[in-house]
């Protein structure tokens, strides 16, 4: 393929007999394997520093039971018994603190105590008006007035009393008390609403940003404990529960209780025997809460556990869709998404029962307090006045139904708020502990000399180590090939140079100072790196190059020159202000890397790393970064790690790296003039492989 078309097809014996694109490649490939070690004005003649060279069969031995005392990825756990008071705390504290849920609760007081009010006073003019004839008039007052009412084209003649007056007056006293008290109640409706959703909503966004600030900080080993299944569940259902499901939970719990104590204290007033039914009905209920708040809560954990296994594998599938796809494995996925499903559905059903178990014995309950109340209205008739008694019992009966509402939905705030528990439990992770503090020239490194000395390094401490007792030094302007079998500890040596696992022991120096006196923001801001998976962002690309906009647009078309994509990029009248799909879907994996080689360029650091960085590319764009990186960087340190042997041949050390240790290292002729050398070993099975294919 060239240019997006079909240029040749064929067998390997038939293409290489005819002169073309695929000749020129093969051709290439064999010089790049023939490569001197001998770059430009470098002598190959240096003494190099190994202090740990193990024999071959315990390297076996320790290769072999790599992996046999611990389990990388962590399974996931959740808390039992009661939701914790501090998972309670956190959330009054994203709310705004104690005061400002203080002043929502008045508020709440307020608003339904102005319909309790109102409720009230309706009742009380209802009282007024079946009031007998007003005493404060004598019976035999016959003083009347005669008032003369006109309206368009006729006129009427009225006759009024003192008394008749005296009733007006009270009618427009009650109806103007009823008419405020009504407007109050929906001025308190609207400004509860607007406080409670700003606080609420201030809530949940706090929670998340601290959830986003703890997972950036945390260090490494956590993304390797746990799957991104289970963290994008903590992003996704749980902070939805806080943004969208407990408030509205929270609202009915708080206008239940405020209106349950409002009714129990009216009918308290006007049947004090009613008080005599509430304790036991009031032991009926905390019995059944007490007995549904556990399954309920347990459910609800289990069902927050079971679903990140169903969003891991949805998440993996989408990723490698055009591989299920071209192995025709869509029923086996399919079929373990069902799976999948099906355990989350049985969480879910499990929390919805237990919820509709308790709803069925708080019916019971709440009936039996009506059927109290209701015979003891009827017993106690002329007692209290009939409006007094309507309302009492019609209050009462909506006591009914707000016990179980109110209990109900006091288990479900409570199942609801595992996610805020969960949610907790992320923002205290143990984020990485950066005791540096040393201060550096804005220059450092300007060797670029690096020195490993009896590093030990574990991603766990409950693994085995990935390094061991690694020792050798890397002189400034050095390139140095790291090569090895896959899980030889290649990559660790990068780990541990970023400082993104703790070492168990030694130390790692650049130009004489120890890399964990440094802060790690400052080191790594320090180091360049070129992983195997290039990394863009969403955005421009401008954006991806100079992020922190500390170059001009001069430097940034001077580096897509050097990467060679300028000449790709102005025919198609393409600006710095390219959009950039997210992780870079609209450019290839070749120019991803290019595009990742510019950002390192850019930034003109004296130590460069290249993770299996063409890996995954093909021979000419891995001939492009091979030319650009000798271009760019013939006065840094690069340290290259590669699985193909010839894009490292030109280095001045080859480093051989076996089950965390460094077995060999030296110059890369030096070690293939040796037959018994583990580098020569490696070529020869390599160029056998070739021939063989």
């Amino acid at each position: 393929m060239d240019a997006g078309e079909l240029v040749q097809h064929g067998t390997h014996e038939a293409l290489m007999t005819t002169k073309g694109h695929y000749q020129s490649l093969m051709k290439q490939f064999s010089s790049n394997k023939d490569t001197k070690g001998v770059m430009d004005g470098k002598s190959i003649d240096r003494e190099f520093a190994v202090n740990c060279i193990p024999t071959s069969q315990d390297s076996t031995s320790s290769y072999a039971d790599k992996y046999t005392k611990g389990v990388l990825t962590d399974r996931e756990t959740s808390k039992v018994g009661d939701i914790s008071f501090a998972a309670y705390m956190s959330y009054i504290r994203a709310s705004g603190g104690t005061i400002v849920c203080s002043c929502v609760l008045l508020l709440y007081i307020c608003a339904l105590s102005a319909v309790a009010f109102t409720e009230w006073w309706f009742g009380l003019w209802i009282k007024r008006m079946n009031a007998p004839v007003l005493d404060s008039f004598p019976s035999n007052d016959t003083t009347v007035a005669i008032k003369n009412i006109a309206f368009p084209g006729q006129s009427y003649n009225v006759t009024t009393s003192p008394r008749m007056l005296k009733e007006e007056e009270e009618t427009n006293w009650y109806l103007s008390i009823y008419i405020y008290s009504t407007l109050g109640i929906l001025g308190l409706a609207v400004l509860k609403g607007v406080v409670a959703g700003s606080v609420l909503t201030k809530a949940a966004v706090t929670l998340h940003s601290n959830v986003v600030g703890r997972i950036m900080g945390v260090p490494m080993q956590f993304f390797d404990a746990n799957p991104p299944g289970r963290i994008i569940n903590r992003f996704s259902r749980d902070i939805e529960e806080a943004d969208i499901f407990i408030p509205h939970q929270l609202d009915m719990v708080l206008q239940g209780i405020i209106m349950f104590v409002i009714s129990l204290i009216t009918m308290a007033f006007n049947f004090p025997l009613f008080l005599i039914a509430v304790v036991p009905i009031t032991c009926y209920f905390y019995t059944i809460n007490t007995i549904a708040s556990v399954p309920i809560r347990n459910f609800k954990r289990l069902e927050n556990i079971v679903r990140s296994p169903l969003i891991g594998h949805v998440t993996t599938t989408c990723n490698g869709l055009s591989t299920v796809v071209s192995c025709s494995q869509q029923s086996l996925f399919m079929q373990g998404c069902q799976q999948h499903s099906d355990m989350t559905s049985v969480g879910m059903f499990l929390f919805d029962s237990s919820m509709r178990w308790m709803s069925f014995w708080m019916d019971d309950g709440g009936s039996l307090l009506a059927i109290i109340s209701t015979i003891i209205v009827v017993s106690t008739k002329g007692a209290v006045s009939p409006a007094l008694a309507v309302l009492s019992l019609t209050m009462c009966i909506n006591t009914t139904s707000l016990i179980q509402f109110f209990t109900r939905s006091i288990n479900e705030v409570e199942g609801r708020f595992t996610s805020i528990e969960r949610i907790h439990e992320y923002e205290n992770l143990e984020i990485e502990k950066d005791a540096g503090d040393l201060q550096t020239d804005t220059e450092w490194p300007n060797q670029g000399m690096i020195v490993f000395s009896n590093v030990e390094m574990k991603y766990r401490i409950d693994m085995d180590p990935v390094l061991k007792n690694i020792s050798f030094y890397v002189f400034p302007g050095q390139k140095v090939g790291i090569v090895g079998r896959t899980g030889a500890g290649k990559s660790s040596l990068a780990t541990a140079l970023f400082r993104l696992a703790d070492l168990s022991r030694g130390q790692v120096l650049i130009d004489d100072i120890d890399i964990t006196r440094i802060p790690r923001k400052w080191l790594r801001s320090k180091l360049s790196l070129i992983p195997q998976d290039p990394v863009l962002f969403a955005g421009t690309l401008r954006y991806n190059l100079d992020p922190f906009k500390k170059h001009t647009d001069e430097e940034v078309w001077k580096t897509i020159e050097q990467v060679h994509l300028k000449e790709k990029m102005k025919p198609l009248d393409l600006t710095l202000d390219l959009n950039i799909e997210e992780n870079g879907e609209n450019f290839s994996v070749g120019e991803r890397q290019l595009i990742c080689l510019a950002r390192a360029i850019l930034r003109q650091n004296k130590i460069l790393v290249l993770d299996e960085a063409t890996a995954s590319i093909d021979t000419t764009t891995d001939a492009l970064i091979q030319e650009t990186v000798k271009a760019s960087f013939s006065s840094c340190t690069v340290l290259t790690i590669a699985h193909r042997l010839n894009t490292v041949l030109h280095c001045d050390v080859i480093l051989v790296m076996e089950a965390g240790r460094v077995i060999e290292m030296g110059n890369p002729q030096t070690l293939l003039k040796n037959p018994s050398s583990y580098f020569n070993d490696m070529i020869r099975a390599q160029t056998t492989q070739s021939h063989d294919i």
